[in-house]
């Protein structure tokens, strides 16, 4: 462990991450619905995207993995576990850029169908 350069690691660990956020940031501005909103990153590896009131988000979750596209239901992360919304946590950490764009287009696509567009 002595002769690992961590700032040095770091840096490439944050290069790599950025540009999977990119990816991520990029296909959902080109692909999603214009009535859904994505929360930008400022720290960590997970977007926050919200869908409007009008949607049924159980049919929307079940659509994306119908469809083989990871997305994570808001109430998973409530501290009561009672937490029901339209927000999906994204995660960049594992899919390769081009993993994260194919996943986008497929998501942009359900959300454009979910939202009448």
């Amino acid at each position: 462990l002595d002769t690992i350069d961590y700032d040095e690691h770091l840096d490439n660990v944050r290069k790599v991450y950025k540009m999977k956020c990119d990816a991520l940031l990029n296909a959902f501005n080109k692909y999603a619905s214009s009535k859904v909103h994505l929360t930008k990153p400022t720290g960590g590896m997970f977007a926050w995207m919200t869908m409007p009131a009008e949607v049924n988000c159980d049919d929307f979750f079940e659509a994306c993995m119908d469809r083989n596209v990871g997305i994570i239901k808001c109430g998973a992360f409530a501290a009561d576990g009672a937490g029901e919304g339209h927000a999906f946590r994204l995660s960049y950490t594992v899919p390769t850029v081009e993993e994260i764009t194919k996943g986008m287009e497929i998501l942009g696509a359900l959300t454009k169908e979910f939202c009448g567009e």
